[in-house]
């Protein structure tokens, strides 16, 4: 299943050539075994980029055709009331639970009726321009309500963090833990 992470990873770099016209959000619920359902959003605002993502979607579903198999793929009109303002969203939502142990960025467990969840970003070599930029955002979703994360965006089991490109240059690492 570290695999199915990895191929979602790869979409995701992939797109970020468009990341000024686009938002990308990754979404992880996760289960009391450390399984999850996991579900990739792209959203573009058509006038700008929409085109060149259909292109980049088109061109990861078909060099890797096991993305068919293991995701389903919906494309969705987003309309926010103008012309320059119309998006498309791509979600790829996986079919089976992925298996967070085996994926060597995330670590997940539970101890004396807390579960943990941990995930380094590794540092990536890119330009300079925009640091304050938001890439990508990810939300979590935990089996019990989280006392603590490193983001001041979580209320009950869910917690999101907004990835910014000077995140990107220095990498980090997300943590988030659950009540007793």
């Amino acid at each position: 299943m570290y695999m199915t992470i990895k191929k979602i990873a790869i979409v995701c770099a992939c797109l970020l050539m468009f990341t000024s016209c686009l938002e990308q959000e990754l979404v992880l619920n996760i289960n009391k075994n450390g399984k999850a359902n996991l579900k990739y959003s792209v959203i573009v605002e058509d006038t700008y980029a929409g085109e060149e993502a259909q292109i980049a979607v088109w061109g990861m579903v078909n060099s890797f055709p096991e993305l068919k198999d293991n995701y389903t793929i919906e494309k969705k009109a987003i309309d926010d009331g103008g012309y320059f303002n119309n998006k498309t969203a791509y979600e790829f939502s996986n079919n089976d639970l992925v298996d967070l142990k085996s994926n060597q960025n995330i670590d997940f467990y539970e101890k004396d009726g807390v579960y943990w969840f941990e995930m380094k970003i590794p540092s990536l070599e890119i330009d300079n321009d925009d640091d304050d930029e938001v890439i990508y955002s990810l939300t979590i979703t935990l089996p019990k309500e989280i006392e603590m994360a490193t983001t001041s965006r979580f209320s009950s089991n869910r917690a999101t963090w907004k990835i910014h490109k000077s995140d990107l240059k220095t990498g980090m690492v997300l943590k988030a833990f659950t009540v007793k």
